[in-house]
C-alpha cells in the first residue's frame, strides 16, 4: 500500500495547473493477462531519465519488463506484478 501512497503523492506534487492536462499515470490490465503501467516524466525533475528495456522472465506466467524512454516510464507484467512495477518506478524516482 505504501507504493500507492507514494505514487499518489508524487502525482499530486506534479500537478501545477498545467502538467496534469497533458501528462499523468495510467494503470491498466492487458490481455496476456497482466498489467500495464505508464507514468509520464515529461516536465518533471526526472524527465531526462532513460533506461533501456529490461525483461525479467522466469516463465510464461512469471514475468515483467520496464523501460524509461522519451520521458515515459513503461512497465508490464503478469497479474502478480503490479506492485513490482510500482516499486521499480518508485526506486527509479528516489535514486535520482
Amino acid at each position: 500500500m505504501k507504493n500507492i501512497l507514494f505514487i499518489q503523492n508524487w502525482f499530486a506534487s506534479q500537478c501545477d495547473g498545467d502538467w496534469e492536462h497533458d501528462y499523468g499515470v495510467k494503470i491498466e490490465t492487458i490481455d496476456n493477462p497482466g498489467w500495464s503501467v505508464e507514468i509520464d516524466l515529461k516536465d518533471t525533475v526526472n524527465e531526462t531519465l532513460s533506461i533501456e528495456y529490461q525483461l525479467m522472465e522466469k516463465s510464461k506466467n512469471d514475468w515483467y519488463g520496464y523501460q524509461v524512454k522519451d520521458g515515459v516510464f513503461s512497465g508490464g507484467g503478469d497479474p502478480s506484478k503490479l506492485t513490482v512495477l510500482l516499486d521499480i518506478f518508485i526506486n527509479l524516482i528516489v535514486e535520482q
